[in-house]
C-alpha cells in the first residue's frame, strides 16, 4: 500500500505505521477520505450537542444527574456512529443509522427540554 495523498506523506508517524500498512492491502477504516468524511459528519452534529447541553445546564432546564447520563450515553452512541462509519463498506449503512438515532434522540430531547424548560419540573 503506498501512500496516495499529501497527508500521509508528511504525517510525523508514517514511517512506523509504513510496515503495518504493507502488511494489509487494506484496513478496516479505509483511507483519508473516510476519515475526512467521518470528521465532517462529527463536526456536523457534536458542537451543536456541546452547546445545547451548556445552554440546558445554565438554565438548569434538565436536571444534572440526567444531564449527565444523556451526555455519557451520546458519547458512546457518537462513538458507535464512528467506528460504524469507518466499517461501513464491510457492514453496511443499517448499523450507522442505527448507531446515529439514539444521539437524534438525545439532541432533540435536550433541545425540546430547553425550549420549554419543562424537564426540571
Amino acid at each position: 500500500m503506498k501512500f496516495n495523498h499529501a497527508e500521509d506523506k508528511s504525517h510525523l508517524l508514517a514511517p512506523i505505521l509504513k510496515p503495518i500498512f504493507l502488511a494489509y492491502d487494506t484496513l478496516p477504516c479505509g483511507d483519508v477520505d473516510t476519515f475526512s468524511k467521518l470528521e465532517k459528519n462529527n463536526v456536523e452534529n457534536e458542537p451543536y450537542f456541546i452547546v445545547l447541553m451548556l445552554i440546558a445546564g445554565l438554565l438548569k432546564a434538565i436536571p444534572s444527574e440526567l444531564g449527565a447520563t444523556l451526555c455519557t450515553l451520546y458519547m458512546y452512541s457518537r462513538l458507535a456512529h464512528s467506528v460504524t462509519f469507518c466499517t461501513m463498506p464491510y457492514i453496511g449503512a443499517a448499523p450507522r443509522t442505527l448507531t446515529y438515532l439514539p444521539g437524534l434522540v438525545i439532541t432533540i430531547f435536550v433541545c425540546f427540554s430547553v425550549l420549554s424548560g419543562s424537564a426540571a419540573e
